[in-house]
This record gives C-alpha cells, sequence and structure tokens, in this order.
C-alpha cells in the first residue's frame, strides 16, 4: 500500500499512477480500506483507470462496510450530488450517517446543514445543533459556523435538548430523538 501511496504522489520516486495502481490494487484486494479508498479516487479521477465512478463507489462500498469513514462520506457526497450516478437521497443520508457516527467531522457538519434545510431528510433544527456541535467539538472549523447559525435560531429549550444529546453521543452512535 505504501509504494502506491509513494507512486501516486510522487514522493521519493517519480509520479506514476500505473504503477501506484499495481500496488493499491493488491493491497486493496487483501481487504485494506485505505488502499480501497484510494483506488475508488483513481478510478473517480481517471488516475492510473479510465474514469468510472462506478468502479470508484465499487471500491469505496468495500472500504466503507469495513467502517472507513472516509469511504462513507465519499459514497454519502457521491449519492447526495448525484455525481455519475442518480442522485439517492436514502443512500446520501444513510452514508453521512454512518460516517458521521464513526466520529467524521465532515459528516457531521454535512448533516448539520440536511437536517436544519430539511434537504434529503426531514427538517429538524434540534438535530441539526446536535450534529454542528459534535462537528465543532471535533475540531471541524466548517461547522462553527453552521453552530453559530443555528444557535440563534433555537429557543433555549431547544438548545438544551441539542446539547444534551451531543453530549450523550458515543463514537459508533447515531444520533436520535
Amino acid at each position: 500500500m505504501n509504494l502506491g501511496v509513494m507512486y501516486a504522489a510522487g514522493e521519493g520516486v517519480s509520479k506514476d499512477f500505473g504503477t501506484a495502481a499495481l500496488w493499491l490494487q493488491k493491497a486493496a484486494e487483501q481487504g485494506n480500506s485505505e488502499a480501497q479508498v484510494r483506488l475508488g479516487v483513481m478510478h473517480q479521477k481517471g488516475e492510473g483507470f479510465p474514469k468510472d465512478i462506478l468502479k470508484a463507489i465499487d471500491w469505496w462500498q468495500k472500504a466503507a462496510i469495513q467502517d472507513h469513514a472516509g469511504a462513507q462520506v465519499r459514497l454519502g457526497s457521491t449519492y447526495h450530488g448525484g455525481d455519475g450516478v442518480a442522485k439517492n437521497s436514502t443512500l446520501a443520508l444513510a452514508w453521512y450517517t454512518k460516517a458521521a457516527a464513526n466520529g467524521h467531522t465532515g459528516a457531521q457538519r454535512v448533516l448539520a446543514g440536511i437536517y436544519a434545510l430539511g434537504d434529503d431528510a426531514p427538517e429538524d433544527v434540534i438535530l441539526a445543533y446536535a450534529w454542528a456541535i459534535l462537528a465543532v467539538r471535533g475540531g471541524n472549523e466548517g461547522g462553527v459556523a453552521a453552530k453559530n447559525m443555528l444557535e440563534k435560531a433555537l429557543a433555549p429549550e431547544e438548545k438544551l435538548e441539542a446539547q444534551r444529546l451531543a453530549a450523550k453521543w458515543k463514537k459508533g452512535q447515531t444520533l436520535r430523538r
């Protein structure tokens, strides 16, 4: 896997996507989730392979079922935006939620936006604020603006409920009301 990363980035060797793909494919086929994600990105971008979003999704799914939060976010983003596939709000929300439960602060921030706007999920500003709190707590700078905006829109009792939800959260869990 490390050789694949080195060749893809040109670190200590000449940049060579074909060689990178060979090494990453070996690691990915042995179940290395990080290699699976990287191989998916290479298929998505057409680096070392013809551009193929369906192959990218296949590799990301293999990593995602191993709880690789980065793969879960990539799947959520792909289905949310309909990037090369039909837009699928149900799958987007499911993958973002899995990534957020696995502690991915970017997914937590995205869920804050989804629930705040009622985009791909029923509007729920309390849940949105709780996800924003978790994103900020995890160090996501983009979550700060979402948290501050939502904070102004909530009544004190709603804010308290969201804070309680966030305080009870543990990695591996999703937020539910």
